[in-house]
C-alpha cells in the first residue's frame, strides 16, 4: 500500500510539472485504446473533430484555455466579442457562440452550467468550464506569439466586460451586462487591476 501511495505521488508530481508531455509518452499509453493513442492525442483529436462541427470550436476552446480553471462566464465571449480578432470575432456573431459550446460539449470538451448569484439565487450566469488537463493540452497548441496576442485580446474583453466601478454596484445584475449599470459607468478597469477582481474570469499563469 505504501509503495502503491509512493507511485501515485511521483506521478501526482510528473503531471504537474510537465503536464502534455506526461499525457503524451506513448509507452504509458494502453496498447488497447486505438493503438497506444496518448491523453493528449484524445483530445486534440476531439478538438479537431469539435472544429469540423462548428468552425469556432477551435479558437474559442483556445482563449477558454488561457483563461484559469475556473467557470469562465460566456458573456465574455458574447459582451467582449469585438475584442477578439479572427476567426471567432465572426464566427461567435448571433447563434455562433451557442454552436461553438455544443461542438465543443459534444465531444465532452466542455461543461456547461447555470451558476446562481450568491446573493440573489433568481440571478443565473451561463458559465462553461474546462478540465485542467484538457486546459493544458488546448493552450500548448498555442505559439509563443499567439499565446501572447491571446492573453491581450482576453485582458481587452475583460476590462470591457467588467467596468472599474463593478464594486460600488453590489445589486448589479452581473449575468445580463447589457442591462446592467456597470456597462454605462465609463470607467474600463486598467489592465493592472483585472487580476484583483473576485469571482470574474482571469488569465492563467504563463506556462
Amino acid at each position: 500500500m505504501h509503495e502503491l501511495v509512493s507511485r501515485l505521488g511521483i506521478i501526482d508530481k510528473k503531471l504537474e510539472a510537465e503536464p502534455v508531455r506526461f499525457l503524451n509518452t506513448e509507452k504509458d499509453a494502453s496498447l488497447g485504446y486505438h493503438n497506444r493513442r496518448t491523453v493528449a492525442k484524445a483530445f486534440l483529436l476531439a478538438i479537431d473533430e469539435a472544429a469540423k462541427v462548428h468552425p469556432a470550436a477551435e479558437p474559442l476552446i483556445k482563449y477558454a484555455s488561457l483563461l484559469t480553471s475556473e467557470p469562465i462566464r460566456l458573456y465574455l465571449f458574447s459582451e467582449g466579442r469585438e475584442e477578439f480578432s479572427e476567426p471567432l470575432l465572426s464566427l461567435t456573431d448571433g447563434e455562433g457562440l451557442d454552436d461553438a459550446v455544443g461542438a465543443l460539449r459534444a465531444f465532452a470538451l466542455v461543461d456547461r452550467e447555470l451558476i446562481s448569484d450568491e446573493r440573489d439565487p433568481s440571478i443565473t450566469t451561463d458559465c462553461i468550464r474546462l478540465h485542467r488537463l484538457i486546459q493544458q493540452v488546448a493552450a500548448a497548441r498555442c505559439t509563443v506569439d499567439d499565446r501572447e496576442d491571446s492573453r491581450r485580446q482576453l485582458l481587452a474583453a475583460i476590462a470591457k466586460v467588467y467596468p472599474y466601478e463593478i464594486f460600488r454596484c453590489p445589486h448589479g445584475n452581473l449575468s445580463n451586462p447589457s442591462e446592467s449599470p456597470f456597462k454605462l459607468s465609463g470607467n474600463p478597469i486598467p489592465s493592472s487591476g483585472v487580476s484583483k477582481m473576485m469571482n470574474v474570469a482571469v488569465l492563467a499563469p504563463l506556462s
